[in-house]
């Protein structure tokens, strides 16, 4: 269970990408642009890692990613969320290894981040400016739960009437 956010922390916005990273066993990844700087000891992928993507990376002790309804969180060792993006587009096979191994790599670039191609975001970015790391992934509770429609929100049927008037009755 994630401790509930602090105040001061409610999680910086940002935008994020998966993706299956191209390595000798594919693993699960994420790209994250970075609007602040990780915790000192978040594991970087270093200047000489060569193709950052297929980099060793390290493990971010402590660090988890919860996949939610409608964004993901990035959450640091002391349950804050440090990043915050809209869910992005889960392919079948990302969110299979991820359930299976419950962690994937998630890549923290200063850089915007393509979701047709975040893998090359990161070869648009300095090596040592990338932070990378193994961490804890899991699916919140609500993942693949349909947001309850408002009253007097459009019907989702899309009569333009207001749900109220339509299939709420």
């Amino acid at each position: 269970m994630v401790n509930p956010f602090r105040p001061a922390a409610a999680g910086a916005e940002s935008e994020a990408a998966v993706f299956m990273r191209g390595a000798a066993t594919p693993r699960p990844a994420g790209v994250w642009q970075r609007s602040t700087m990780p915790d000192p000891g978040w594991p970087g992928v270093g200047a000489s890692a060569g193709d950052p993507a297929s980099a060793a990376i390290g493990h971010g002790a402590g660090w988890t990613c919860e996949v939610r309804a409608s964004h993901l969180l990035l959450i640091n060792p002391l349950g804050e969320g440090a990043l915050r993006a809209p869910l992005p587009a889960l392919p079948i096979e990302w969110i299979t290894d991820v359930r299976a191994s419950s962690s994937a790599v998630h890549y923290v670039v200063d850089g915007s981040v393509l979701a047709d191609a975040p893998d090359l975001a990161l070869s648009f970015v300095d090596p040592a400016e990338i932070w990378a790391a193994t961490v804890r992934t899991s699916f919140g509770d609500d993942f693949g739960k349909a947001e309850p429609v408002g009253r007097n929100a459009p019907c989702p049927c899309g009569s333009g009437l207001k749900f109220k008037r339509c299939h709420g009755r």
